[in-house]
């Protein structure tokens, strides 16, 4: 089928790329959940949320020891292949928004900063101004004397 504004309704899109942190925000933190899963390490493991491509959305377990290196079990069953897809597509929107909010951010600090800069030179220009009447004042007295 036809692919159109990055989501996708019959293939496994493999070329996303990995997602370096959660999309979006945690509703609990990794520790702050039950039934409690005890790691072979004797630890409560931390639970995660997957972002990979083939399982977005799903959380796992990893041992608290090798800093989430090792998976000791998924919490949440496989999921289909249209539920991968638009989990995988809201996660890529995500990002994008994420990084173009940065962006737009980026720039409207730069125009605030360009903003200052000419009220600055605009006062520095009144005050000229200012400066230059009190002078004609001035020697409109003096021609007048």
């Amino acid at each position: 089928m036809e692919h159109r504004d990055g989501s996708s309704s019959s293939r496994v899109s493999c070329s996303r790329a990995p997602v370096s942190s959660s999309p979006i925000p945690y509703r609990e933190m990794p520790l702050d959940y039950s039934p409690v899963v005890i790691c072979h390490c004797g630890l409560k493991a931390p639970c995660w949320i997957s972002w990979s491509v083939l399982n977005p959305g799903r959380r796992y377990h990893t041992c608290p020891l090798r800093h989430g290196l090792q998976v000791i079990c998924m919490s949440d069953p496989p999921t289909t292949t249209f539920l991968r897809e638009l989990i995988g597509d809201l996660r890529d929107f995500c990002v994008k928004w994420r990084k173009e909010n940065e962006v737009l951010k980026a720039e409207a600090a730069d125009v605030e900063m360009q903003l200052t800069k000419m009220q600055k030179r605009i006062a520095e220009e009144e005050n000229k101004v200012l400066s230059l009447e009190d002078e004609v004042k001035t020697m409109r007295k003096e021609l007048q004397n």
